[in-house]
């Protein structure tokens, strides 16, 4: 009952993620709303646990993130901003990255309903991708209400008739964060699984055609990342790749996306921007030189939380555009170096246990993603919003969930940081091959 409950408070936050269009187009409430909700509820629900029945003792992992929070609340107290904008500016940054650590304790003692939940985040992806094909490809028959959200007018380029796809859940590029997430899932479970199903295949075309007819530069860019990470990472644990061919793959994806574009819009985006494209990189060129101007002139403390995200006061915004930079603006130089330390060491402690198939997935969705998104959201921000690092760290939550639970299984030892067969399991192999 206890871990049923886990399960369907996830799914309410999961859904919550990609409903909030609908919900501010046909009820007319926030769009946040669906998931906010579920979140706080969760969150306070998970201390609770946490707090009364002990689930799990303090970990290295956990201990380096409470440094972490530790930092944030300091710059918090002695930040001058309006005590809101520095509250909202926190729940944009630590109340999402938070989720590992609810996770975590939610199901450390069975995982059986992270499986499950894995497989409804797929179908959440491949739902998201596909209305986001039928945005672009029936537009001219949609209503408003199913191409945009309230308020907003729909996404295209100037001059053209081309309707860029949101699938109701932001803007372009946060519909093309959920797509590229969505060719991580299921790249990773079309190479990962011996049995390759129809579904998988086809899902897998949709997401990767979802990416592409979002006509974001930097989406195609990351799933280049995407390919030869994972082609990197499997050389390493398994054998099967060269580093080069790793490349080649990378290579082989612009190859294809080109050849099968050639000649149209999205191609002449890399090789001839049109006008807006090229005024929208000189702004952002020069917000990205003040950004760093202002970094040197205040490098502790940052000018102020809650001024640079997603809801900043527009009068005080000095960069629209990467998480990194608004990161250190907001939080100045030494909690922005304590955050990178973070993801750095959670990185390295999950590839650095990536060698059990039955965690295979999470483990290279979490590696993966926390890689290719973080670059990219150096490039736009918006590759760093709520619905994408909630289920970012769902998977980091997930993958440390199977890591302990594995360690702490009989049949597998630890050695040297690593989890390694034990010689139980390798006689049962070798019992198979032969």
């Amino acid at each position: 009952m206890y871990n049923k409950l886990n399960k369907y408070l996830f799914i309410l936050l999961f859904i919550g993620c990609f409903i909030g269009g609908f919900v501010k187009n046909f009820i007319g409430l926030p769009r946040s709303l669906p998931a906010t909700i579920p979140l706080i509820f969760i969150t306070f629900y998970a201390y609770y646990v946490y707090l009364y029945k002990n689930i799990f003792t303090i970990s290295r992992t956990t201990f380096l993130f409470a440094i972490f929070i530790v930092s944030v609340f300091i710059i918090f107290i002695v930040d001058r901003n309006p005590i809101l904008e520095r509250v909202l500016g926190i729940r944009n940054f630590i109340f999402y990255i938070d989720i590992f650590i609810v996770t975590y304790i939610l199901f450390s003692n069975k995982n059986n309903y992270i499986k499950s939940l894995i497989k409804i985040l797929g179908f959440i992806f491949f739902t998201v991708s596909l209305f986001g094909i039928i945005q672009v490809v029936f537009g001219k028959y949609l209503p408003i209400s199913l191409l945009t959200i309230k308020g907003t007018s729909i996404f295209g380029f100037y001059g053209t008739d081309i309707i860029r796809p949101t699938a109701l859940i932001g803007n372009t590029i946060e519909f093309a964060g959920v797509a590229l997430m969505s060719f991580v899932y299921y790249y990773l479970k079309y190479f990962l699984e011996k049995r390759r199903d129809l579904f998988t295949s086809v899902a897998l075309i949709v997401s990767a055609y979802a990416v592409i007819i979002s006509y974001s530069r930097a989406a195609l860019v990351g799933m280049v990342i995407i390919v030869v990470l994972f082609n990197f990472i499997k050389d390493k644990k398994y054998g099967f790749v060269t580093k080069s061919s790793a490349v080649l793959y990378g290579i082989l994806v612009i190859f294809i996306i080109f050849f099968i574009f050639s000649g149209s819009f999205l191609t002449d985006r890399f090789i001839h921007p049109d006008p807006s494209t090229l005024g929208s990189n000189v702004v952002h060129y020069k917000q990205t030189i003040s950004a760093i101007q202002h970094i040197i002139t205040y490098p502790l403390t940052g000018v102020g939380i809650g001024t640079q995200g997603p809801s900043a006061n527009g009068n005080l915004i000095i960069i629209t555009d990467g998480f990194l930079f608004q990161l250190l603006l907001e939080y100045g130089v030494i909690v922005g170096c304590i955050y990178f330390l973070f993801i750095i060491y959670i990185v390295r402690y999950i590839y650095k246990n990536i060698n059990i198939k039955f965690m295979n997935f999470p483990s290279f969705f979490s590696v993966i993603s926390l890689i290719s998104f973080h670059i990219l959201g150096i490039i736009n921000s918006s590759y760093m919003f709520s619905s994408v690092l909630i289920i970012l760290w769902f998977f980091v939550g997930a993958s440390l969930v199977e890591i302990r639970r594995y360690k702490g299984s009989s049949l597998f030892q630890v050695r040297r940081g690593k989890i390694q067969p034990s010689p139980k399991i390798i006689a049962m192999r070798l019992r198979v091959d032969r």
